[in-house]
């Protein structure tokens, strides 16, 4: 998969992703008989990625971070493995880098970078429907069409 940055930027290929986990805070009760119920917060996204080649842009895209609001990640589906009857899975996430590893090198392999963002914006496609639409400053959470943050934007008159 070939990843992009702010939109115009060639970024790297991707070796792994790890597509964010949606968790929900629980509460336990207590009593004679304990449960967990939900409270229907939602931890921070955090996606991860590696890119195959070392490139010291990566630093300065980094830093960059550092000085502008966020950074936009887009994650598409190299043209080699389109149209062979699989439908294409493509993401973009807006946030802010956590950190850069540096991957050790294996025996005649490639220098690998992994990198984490925590996102304020993330949105999984996957042909032509999307999954996974997780929006913090728009006080939106959609997971296979059902939008689960509904009731609390009409309780906060957003």
């Amino acid at each position: 998969m070939n990843i992009y940055i702010n939109g115009k930027s060639y970024f790297g290929t991707c070796t792994k992703i790890k597509i964010p986990d949606i968790v929900q805070t629980m509460a336990e009760t207590s009593g004679a008989l304990k449960r967990k119920v939900g409270t229907g917060v939602y931890e921070s996204l955090e996606l991860s990625f590696t890119l195959q080649v070392f490139d010291m842009d990566v630093f300065r895209d980094f830093a960059a971070n550092n000085t502008i609001a966020h950074v936009t990640i887009s994650i598409r589906e190299s043209i080699h493995n389109q149209g062979n009857g699989k439908k294409d899975v493509s993401c973009e996430a807006l946030g802010d880098m956590e950190s850069i590893t540096l991957n050790e090198d294996s025996i005649g392999g490639a220098k690998e970078i992994s990198i984490k963002l925590y996102c304020e914006f993330f949105k999984l496609s996957v042909g032509n429907d999307a999954p996974l639409i997780y929006d913090i400053l728009g006080t939106h959470l959609s997971m296979s069409d059902i939008d689960v943050m509904a009731q609390t934007r009409k309780n906060l008159e957003l």
